[in-house]
């Protein structure tokens, strides 16, 4: 998730470089950890999520009905595997709030007085 959260934003850029020949950008791409087979579930509802978390004043944890509706959606119904879910899903969020806590996104740059 760390090598997600640092360089996810640019994977495009990063993979356009790579493609050119750059071998620091081959080496980034080499070094991004694979999600294991037992964890794509839990990796695709998390990411699948993103968009759930509430809006307002900075980052807030994903809603438990979001997951709900997410393990709902993909049959999920029996209920020692949604706990399961659910106890995963929280804990990536976790990691994802406290790297968010400790790298907030910069504000975009404000416009030139003057109007132009």
């Amino acid at each position: 998730m760390t090598w997600d959260l640092q360089w996810g934003s640019a994977i495009r850029a990063i993979e356009a470089a790579a493609d050119a020949g750059s071998a620091v950008a081959q080496s980034r791409l080499d070094s991004r950890p694979e999600v294991p087979a037992w964890a794509q579930r839990y990796w695709q509802c998390f990411t699948d999520l993103a968009s759930d978390r509430p809006s307002g004043m900075g980052a807030a944890p994903l809603p438990w009905r979001a997951i709900d509706q997410w393990a709902a959606r993909h049959g999920i119904d029996d209920l020692d595997e949604f706990a399961e879910l659910v106890r995963v899903v929280r804990h990536l969020d976790s990691v994802w709030m406290d790297w968010i806590g400790k790298h907030p996104p910069k504000p975009p740059p404000k416009p030139p007085k003057g109007g132009k």
